[in-house]
């Protein structure tokens, strides 16, 4: 199975939402800010939603530092993509 990125679930989450708006009774504070950014899902929202810093995220996956988490490129990046990934797969859950 193919790895999905951010565009295609950002487009399963639009679909599902026109194609089942009556999912949307049991909304969560959660919700109100990613609803408004279904188009453009990133860290940068997750983090603000979730209230997570760099140095939460350094602290959760065993990096030294801040600084550590903050300067592997490559690690980053996949990390970063996980994490929003994992938070719309447990929104999907929920």
């Amino acid at each position: 199975m193919p790895k999905k990125d951010l565009t295609t679930i950002g487009t399963q989450r639009k679909n599902n939402l026109k194609n089942h708006p009556n999912n949307l009774e049991s909304k969560s504070d959660l919700d109100t800010p990613l609803d408004k950014t279904i188009e453009h899902l990133d860290i940068k929202v997750v983090k603000k939603v979730l209230g997570l810093k760099d140095e939460d995220i350094a602290r959760m996956f065993g990096y030294k530092n801040v600084m550590s988490y903050r300067n592997a490129k490559e690690g980053k990046k996949r990390l970063d993509s996980g994490i929003v990934d994992l938070y719309f797969l447990m929104k999907s859950i929920l």
